[in-house]
């Protein structure tokens, strides 16, 4: 599939979170200009940003309930950008309504007239295919100005993982993480309102509401999505560690982020469905650990410690029940705290830790006869 991006024209303006770049060109006034900004949040490869501009990428638009634009390509070559379909004018009136996204994928049907939509997106299971799904809409007339301030929007949600371990006791070691139960399918709607508003806040720790996003309908597909890494460890001092989230917080994305259709999920209950297994239908995490007893915490964990789950050279697997609330366009970090409890559970359905308690009672003194001392 070609890349299906924003817009046609004679300048292409991109902003993230800290600048701005615009590139001028060849401007007679009438011609059908773009200024675009995106979230800094795409795959590593293809980060559609102010310092990373696709190489080409194709428009639509209509005018008057008709189609104005079918597709255009356009191409950035010989230091401008230009359009391989001829260039395109403003109509002396009313407006013209331009859609774009971007994704390469390619496994869904685009419909570009009417109610713009995208039936069966289908999110690849391998990590490092997921590629981040951005769409825009504007609509506008020449006597607006003769450019269009494209602003794209982030469809999908970002996935990423941490770990501590607040017992110092333990010293555990991941192999993968995975999530099981969730829809790898769904149709998605652009919006009828501009995606005006732009984004750009990697710093903030609330939950914003985002205006003005397409939607999500008809999920299916239930898939279990993994991501491996190099074997990370996780000693016992809680300080988190990074499995899949970027190690500059500055930075929203990591080459090992999961980019997902967002949805709602219910969790494993392992009252009802004892082994995760044999869960078919709601969602869970399964953790590729490792788990020491460290004997002596002033020396550190030790080559021939205790595993108290898997061993030197296998990994198990720890189940742990978990419900989503994905929306669009935002990232969830998810913390994977080991300690004091029972560590999740194992294939079998019972807890991976048992951890050892205490009841303390002391033998009263017992008489252990009477003696007379002589004193003389």
């Amino acid at each position: 599939m070609k890349k299906l991006f924003f817009g046609a024209a004679a300048m292409l303006a991109l902003a993230s979170c800290s600048s701005e770049n615009t590139l001028d060109l060849n401007n007679s006034g009438n011609e059908i200009a773009f200024s675009v900004a995106t979230n800094n949040t795409s795959r590593a490869a293809d980060v559609y940003c102010n310092n990373n501009l696709p190489g080409e990428f194709n428009v639509w638009a209509s005018h008057g309930n008709k189609q104005y634009i079918a597709g255009d390509l356009i191409k950035f070559e010989g230091g401008k950008w230009v359009n391989k379909s001829g260039n395109r004018y403003w109509p002396s009136t009313g407006d013209v309504t331009f859609v774009a996204y971007e994704n390469e994928n390619g496994d869904f049907a685009f419909n570009p007239t009417g109610a713009s939509n995208l039936t069966n997106f289908t999110v690849p299971t391998d990590v490092a295919n997921q590629l981040d799904f951005i769409y825009a809409r504007k609509t506008q007339a020449k006597s607006a100005g003769t450019q269009v301030n494209l602003n794209f929007r982030h469809a999908l949600s970002q996935i990423v993982y941490k770990a501590k371990n607040t017992n110092k006791n333990l010293f555990v070691e991941i192999g993968v993480v995975s999530i099981v139960n969730v829809n790898s399918k769904a149709d998605f709607a652009f919006p009828t309102a501009d995606t005006t508003t732009p984004y750009v806040d990697h710093g903030s720790t609330g939950d914003a509401t985002i205006e003005n996003q397409g939607t999500w309908s008809n999920w299916s597909t239930l898939t279990t999505f993994p991501v491996s890494f190099t074997n990370k460890e996780v000693a016992g001092n809680s300080a988190p560690v990074d499995l899949t989230a970027a190690n500059d917080p500055t930075k929203e994305f990591s080459s090992l982020a999961l980019l997902l259709i967002p949805q709602t999920t219910t969790a494993w209950d392992p009252s009802s469905v004892t082994k995760p297994t044999d869960e078919a239908t709601n969602t869970y995490f399964v953790l590729s650990c490792k788990i020491r007893n460290v004997r002596d915490t002033s020396i550190g964990v030790q080559a021939d410690d205790i595993y108290l789950y898997g061993a030197a050279d296998t990994y198990a697997n720890i189940y742990i029940p978990v419900a989503l609330n994905w929306a669009p366009g935002k990232k969830y970090v998810y913390t994977f705290t080991f300690g004091d409890g029972t560590a999740g559970y194992d294939p079998e359905g019972d807890h991976v830790l048992v951890p050892i308690t205490f009841d303390v009672t002391v033998d009263d003194f017992k008489l252990g006869g009477e003696h007379d001392v002589n004193m003389d």
